[in-house]
């Protein structure tokens, strides 16, 4: 059975387009997101920058990094990522060259065990996991 991973970067939380609520428009359905609410965004940032060290020591984006993760689970985990534009795609594509060691998965696992992101993922938990 496959799964398709959908919003696989966290709507945008993975690439770093999202550190603090005041940076997007009053429209932004982001802004209503829990894992993005005041007392949740600042414990999942904190993650965020353990995972962008990772990052950075392996020479690759964040957004790489937790898409090479999710393929990284099984054949079967289908990630479908935004892809706003060309560079978004481009960075996207590079993802499936990376690398990663079971030391680097373990790595992961254990600054985001599941259950550790502080927040539901949607304000509408009925349509997860369906």
């Amino acid at each position: 059975m496959d799964l398709i991973a959908y919003s696989p970067l966290g709507r945008g939380f993975f690439a770093g387009a999202v550190r603090s609520l005041d940076q997007l428009s009053e429209r932004d359905g982001r802004r209503n997101q829990p894992r993005l609410q005041p007392g949740n965004i600042e414990r999942n940032l904190e993650l965020l920058a353990q995972v962008d060290e990772v990052a950075r020591e392996k020479g690759i984006t964040t957004t790489q990094l937790a898409l090479a993760w999710l393929m990284a689970q099984g054949p079967d985990i289908i990630p479908i990522p935004s892809s706003k534009s060309r560079d978004h795609l481009e960075e996207n594509i590079k993802a499936v060259e990376v690398g990663l060691t079971d030391e680097d998965l373990r790595r992961l696992d254990a600054i985001l065990p599941y259950g550790a992101a502080a927040g539901n993922r949607t304000r509408d938990m009925k349509r997860v996991n369906v």
